[in-house]
């Protein structure tokens, strides 16, 4: 599957791709388990089975993450107008289903310590090819601006994978996991303050929205912790808000951003005060 990324088309890869992320996501119990039978054993298990599993989790690992970074969540313009977004404002795929590639790696990881660890095992540098996707998919939202279809994946298949990042960076294997989060944590902060002063309009609005939402997929500490330490973004957006209510909008697009950014801060609250994004 891997080597059709660069010898096929997009149309005879994107089906192959999808059956093996969605493999992927359904034997992720079964790969965990696995791994648990192969620990309870003190390793003295069947080598051959070990040795096979390793491979498929490193395979499984490599294969989501390329299909997550090449092959786009939509190509062409949502026929669904302002109904692409759901009742908070977040941007998804069609029907509410997010990019599989994206899914693969949150089953795998969130699927058990055991797993995770095994993963850590084959794949030593795996938190930071996460966090490398990360930056590829954002660095692709970013250039797509206003427009969600394109190369990269919808904001909320991205953000799923920040998760991941935030729950692979607490284990012991993680290396500088803490400093990886601080450097995530502070770039949608930066985004925000950066643009403060800038003009009321769509695309302010939209960052702020976007910037909003990436905040509120981190733990309540860590973002308690950056909104001590940058207080001015909070009110930031809080302010945007609130002007929005006694602002004439002539422009469509900038109405329905600043629609959205109301649900991205309260995203974005909920989760400083609940630890609840949902």
């Amino acid at each position: 599957v891997s080597d059709s990324f660069e010898s096929m088309s997009m149309s005879d890869t994107l089906p192959i791709s999808r059956l093996a992320c969605m493999a992927t996501a359904s034997y992720s119990p079964m790969m965990s388990a696995l791994v648990e039978v192969i620990h309870g054993t003190g390793g003295e298990g069947d080598t051959q089975l070990c040795s096979s599993l390793k491979r498929t989790i490193m395979v499984s690992l490599r294969q989501a993450i390329l299909s997550s970074a090449v092959i786009p969540e939509l190509v062409a313009e949502s026929t669904l107008s302002s109904s692409r977004y759901d009742i908070r404002g977040a941007m998804r795929g069609p029907g509410g289903e997010d990019h599989v590639g994206i899914l693969a790696l949150m089953r795998m990881s969130e699927e058990s310590d055991n797993l995770t660890h095994a993963m850590f095992e084959v794949q030593p540098a795996i938190l930071n090819d996460f966090v490398e996707l990360h930056a590829r998919l954002k660095a692709a939202e970013a250039s797509r601006g206003l427009r969600d279809w394109g190369t990269g994946v919808c904001p909320v298949s991205r953000r799923i994978l920040l998760r991941v990042i935030c729950r692979l960076s607490k284990f012991p294997g993680a290396g500088q996991g803490h400093a990886v989060m601080e450097q995530l944590v502070n770039a949608p902060l930066r985004e925000i303050t950066s643009r403060k002063q800038s003009p009321y309009c769509a695309e302010r609005l939209y960052n702020f929205t976007e910037s909003s939402y990436d905040l509120a997929y981190f733990s309540p500490e860590l973002l308690s912790n950056a909104l001590s330490t940058v207080p001015e973004a909070l009110e930031a957006v809080t302010m945007t808000v609130i002007e929005g209510y006694s602002r004439p909008f002539s422009d469509e697009q900038a109405t329905i951003q600043w629609a959205r950014l109301r649900g991205a801060a309260y995203t974005m609250l909920r989760t400083l005060v609940t630890g609840d994004m949902s």
